[in-house]
C-alpha cells in the first residue's frame, strides 16, 4: 500500500469544492426590485423548476377513485381509498370527513419519513385534530412509501438507490411526488364537501418539503404550511438527506427562500424546531424566510409570512400542529388572528385500521417504482428514431455527444486551468512508479499513480485506469497486471469523492456515495459526469508526456466507473480504446437496482441514451465490454450479453467495425493486453 498524496483533510475536499462552485453560482441573488421583475423572475423559475421535477403527463389521466372501507366516527368519517395520479398509479389515501360545514376548506396531509407514512401516529394526529375543528383531510402515502412500498411494512423507505433510479428516466422522486399532490388536490376539488377555493397543505420534515414544492407549484393551495423542513439548499451540502429531498440542479438556479417567494401573495407559515438538524434550523430557516418576504412585501402581503419556532427536536408535535390550526382558521376562514388554535380531544386508530390493504393484498395493476421506471424508459427508448445508416449515425452521435455533455452532465469547464503536482517517484522489481495530484479544476485534487513496466523504453500504449474504490484498488485487479505484463503503462486515479477524496459517512442506506452523489445532483453537474472530465484530464496528461504513445491511449473503467470511461471515451477522439468491467447493461429493468453506486443514477441520462447506445457513441474505436451485469448487479450470461448489447454490435457493423467490438461474460488475462489495444 502506497503512502497517501493528500494530507487526511483531502477527505473534505470533495465537499468543499462543490459548496465553492454552488456558492458562486448564487452570489448575485437579489431580491426584485418591482412586482415587474418579479414576475420575470417568477416566469424564469417555473421553467427552471418545471425541468427540475421532471416529465408531468401532457393531460391528467382519470382519477378513478375507489372507496375501501368507511369508519364512522363521533362528528366525522374515515375512508379508505386509492385513486389514480398517472396510469396504473394507484395514490392509497385515508379522507377524514366532517359531518359537518359543507363545503368546507380542504387541506392535504403528506407524510414524511415515519415509519408507518400516512397513517403513522404523527400525521394521523393532525388529520384527527383537523377533522375535529371542521376541515376536510385528504392523507396519501408518498410514491415508494406506505403501502406504495415494493413489500408495504413499517419502516419502508423509498431513498437511496430506490430513489436515485428515477432519475436516468427524468422523473425525480420529489418531481412525483409533486405531481401527485396535484392530483391530490384534484381529488379535493371533486368531492363535494371540499370548497375548492380554499385548499390548504402540510407536512413534516420530508413531507414538509413536499409541502414547500407542491405549496410553491401549485396555486391553488392558498395556505402553505411546511413543518421541520425548511433552511437552506446550501445547508444540505455535508449533510445526508433523502433522495425525495433533492431537487435536480437547483443550487445552479435557486436557493430555497426563491421557492418560497412563489408562494407569495398566499399564507405561508413556516414551523421550525430549535433542536432540529442544521439544515432544518432556525437559523437556515430564517435566511430562506429573509429572501421570500421582499416578494410577499412586493405584494403588500407580509402578514401572509409567518415563521414559528417551537422549542422541539425534528418533529410535527402538538405545539406544532396547534400553530398549524391557527394560521388555517385565519386564512381559509377569517377567524382570529394566526395564533395557536387548542387541539381538541383526538382519539387515535390502530394503524390496520386505516390502511387500505391490511393484508398487503394490492391489485396486480398498482404500478411500483421499479415497474414505473421500467415503463417510463421503454417510453423515452421507443420515443428514438434509430439510425438506418452510417451517415445518419454519425449525425445523430454528433448531437448526442453535445447533449451528453452540455444536458446530462452540466456541461465541462473546459476553459479550467488544469495543473499536476508530482509527488515522487520510485522503482521496484519490475515497475517504476510517479505519483501526482492531478487538478482537473482549481480546488479539487484527483490524486494519481503512474506505473510502467521496467523492461519497456520509449513511449509506451497507456491505460487510465478508473475504480470507484480508488487508484490503489484499480491497480490491484488482474486486469491491470495483465495489462503490465503485455507491456502497458497504467494510471490510476482516485476519481474525485473517491479513494483519498472519498468524503467521510458517504455511504447510506447501501449506497456507498450516497451524499457525494446527492451533492453533486444539487449542483447540477452529476458525480458520474464530474469523474468523465477528471478522465478527460486524465488524458489531457497521458498525452503531452514523451513516454506515452498518444496513438494508443485506454480507458480501462470498473463498475460505475466504467460507465464513466465509456462516456468519457465517446467524448475525446484520443481515446482509442475502452474496456468496460462490470458495467450496467441497461437502465430498463422490472427488478429493483441493487449493489450499484448512485453515481451511475444521472437525472435524465436517458435522454441521451441507455447504456448500449452510448456505448456506440466510441464506435468504430475499440470498445471491450467485460462481465456486464443486470440491475440487481447479477453478472449476465452468454447470451444475455449478447442481446443486451445488440443495438451496440448493429451500429459497430454499420460502421464497418464489428471487429472492434466484444462483450463477453469473462476475458481471459492472457489476451488482455492485446484485446484492448484491438
Amino acid at each position: 500500500m502506497r503512502k497517501p498524496l493528500l494530507p487526511p483533510s483531502a477527505r473534505e475536499s470533495f465537499l468543499e469544492f462543490v459548496r465553492a462552485q454552488t456558492r458562486a453560482c448564487r452570489a448575485d441573488d437579489r431580491a426584485p426590485p418591482s412586482r415587474d421583475a418579479w414576475q420575470a423572475q417568477k416566469k424564469s423559475l417555473r421553467e427552471r423548476l418545471a425541468h427540475a421535477y421532471g416529465d408531468f403527463p401532457a393531460e391528467p389521466c382519470e382519477l378513478a377513485p375507489r372507496t375501501l372501507g368507511v369508519l364512522e366516527r363521533d362528528g366525522y368519517r374515515i375512508e379508505r381509498l386509492v385513486f389514480q395520479s398517472r396510469p396504473g398509479v394507484w395514490i392509497t389515501a385515508n379522507t377524514y370527513v366532517p359531518a359537518r360545514e359543507a363545503p368546507c376548506p380542504g387541506v392535504l396531509s403528506v407524510h414524511g419519513h415515519w415509519p408507518w407514512a400516512r397513517v403513522d401516529p404523527v400525521p394521523h394526529a393532525r388529520a384527527l385534530g383537523l377533522v375535529k375543528l371542521g376541515y376536510f383531510v385528504l392523507a396519501v402515502d408518498a410514491f415508494g412509501a406506505g403501502e406504495r412500498a415494493i413489500a408495504p411494512a413499517q419502516g419502508t423507505y423509498h431513498g437511496a438507490i430506490l430513489g436515485a433510479s428515477t432519475w436516468p428516466v427524468g422523473t425525480p422522486l420529489l418531481g412525483l411526488q409533486i405531481y401527485d399532490n396535484m392530483r391530490a388536490a384534484d381529488y379535493l376539488a371533486s368531492r363535494a364537501e371540499v370548497d375548492a377555493n380554499r385548499l390548504a397543505i402540510t407536512g413534516a420534515s420530508g413531507g414538509g418539503n413536499q409541502t414547500m414544492n407542491a405549496g410553491a407549484w401549485d396555486e391553488r393551495f392558498k395556505a402553505v404550511v411546511p413543518v421541520c423542513s425548511v433552511g437552506t439548499y446550501d445547508a444540505y451540502l455535508g449533510a445526508a438527506c433523502c433522495v425525495c429531498e433533492v431537487l435536480p440542479g437547483a443550487l445552479g438556479f435557486a436557493e430555497e427562500g426563491a421557492i418560497l417567494a412563489l408562494v407569495a401573495p398566499r399564507a405561508l407559515m413556516v414551523v421550525s424546531a430549535t433542536r432540529d438538524a442544521h439544515q432544518f434550523s432556525v437559523a437556515e430557516a430564517a435566511k430562506s424566510i429573509a429572501r421570500a418576504r421582499p416578494v410577499f412585501d412586493l405584494y403588500e402581503a407580509g402578514d401572509r409570512l409567518r415563521h414559528v419556532i417551537v422549542d422541539s427536536g425534528h418533529a410535527y408535535n402538538q405545539p406544532m400542529r396547534e400553530a398549524m390550526y391557527g394560521w388555517l382558521a385565519y386564512c381559509l376562514r377569517g377567524e382570529g388572528d394566526g395564533t395557536p388554535v387548542p387541539e381538541p380531544e383526538i382519539e387515535p386508530e390502530e394503524v390496520n385500521a386505516l390502511r387500505c390493504f391490511p393484508d398487503n393484498d394490492r391489485p396486480k395493476s398498482f404500478l411500483l417504482p421499479p415497474e414505473f421506471v421500467r415503463e417510463q424508459a421503454l417510453r423515452k427508448l421507443r420515443a428514438v428514431r434509430e439510425a438506418d445508416h452510417r451517415e445518419r449515425w454519425e449525425a445523430d452521435a454528433l448531437v448526442l455527444r453535445l447533449q451528453l455533455e452540455n444536458r446530462v452532465f452540466g456541461g465541462f469547464p473546459r476553459q479550467a486551468r488544469r495543473t499536476v503536482d508530482p509527488v515522487e517517484k520510485s522503482a521496484g522489481e519490475d515497475t517504476s512508479s510517479e505519483s501526482f495530484v492531478l487538478y482537473p479544476e482549481p480546488g479539487m485534487p484527483v490524486p494519481g499513480v503512474l506505473v510502467r513496466p521496467l523492461e519497456r523504453s520509449g513511449p509506451l500504449p497507456t491505460a487510465v485506469l478508473a475504480d470507484p474504490a480508488g487508484k490503489e484498488a484499480a491497480l490491484a485487479t488482474r486486469a491491470a497486471h495483465a495489462l503490465l505484463g503485455a507491456g502497458w503503462q497504467l494510471l490510476a486515479l482516485d476519481l474525485r469523492g473517491t479513494g483519498e477524496t472519498a468524503p467521510p459517512h458517504d455511504a447510506i442506506a447501501g449506497a456507498p456515495d450516497h451524499n457525494s452523489a446527492e451533492w453533486s445532483v444539487w449542483m447540477g453537474r452529476p458525480l458520474l459526469g464530474q469523474w468523465c472530465w477528471d478522465i478527460l484530464s486524465a488524458v489531457d496528461h497521458v498525452a503531452a508526456r514523451a513516454d506515452v504513445d498518444a496513438h494508443q491511449i485506454a480507458l480501462v473503467g470498473t463498475g460505475a466507473a466504467a460507465l464513466a470511461a465509456v462516456c468519457a471515451g465517446a467524448l475525446e477522439e484520443r481515446v482509442r480504446s475502452v474496456t468496460a468491467f462490470g458495467m450496467l447493461a441497461s437502465f430498463v429493468s422490472a427488478e429493483p437496482f441493487q449493489g450499484h453506486r448512485m453515481a451511475t443514477f444521472v437525472p435524465r441520462l436517458l435522454d441521451a441514451g441507455d447504456v448500449p447506445r452510448l456505448a456506440a457513441l466510441l464506435a468504430p474505436r475499440r470498445l471491450l465490454v467485460v462481465g456486464p451485469v443486470d440491475a440487481q448487479s447479477r453478472p449476465l450470461n452468454d447470451q444475455d450479453c449478447s442481446a443486451a448489447f445488440r443495438l451496440t454490435e448493429h451500429i459497430y457493423k454499420m460502421c464497418q467495425a464489428e471487429h472492434q467490438f466484444q462483450v463477453t461474460p469473462e476475458l481471459a488475462e492472457t489476451v488482455l493486453g492485446d484485446a484492448v489495444r484491438g
